[in-house]
């Protein structure tokens, strides 16, 4: 057990020591794009002929 406990403070000692990561840029246009696909889903799972359209859709929201 006390092996363990060395490991996981060695661990921390190497997480701390790590320098802080660069924020994710995010596309302007991600919550635009995001929500006329969810819209074109909703419309999609609306009309029973378009059950394979809606499929496809709700992968490309994924």
């Amino acid at each position: 057990m006390d092996a363990l406990e060395e490991e996981r403070l060695g661990l921390e000692g190497r997480l701390a020591a790590l320098p802080d990561p660069e924020p994710v840029a995010i596309h302007p246009g991600l919550a635009e794009s995001y929500a006329r696909k969810v819209a074109d889903l909703a419309a999609a799972l609306n009309a029973p002929e378009a059950r394979a359209q809606a499929a496809d859709l709700l992968r490309g929201l994924i």
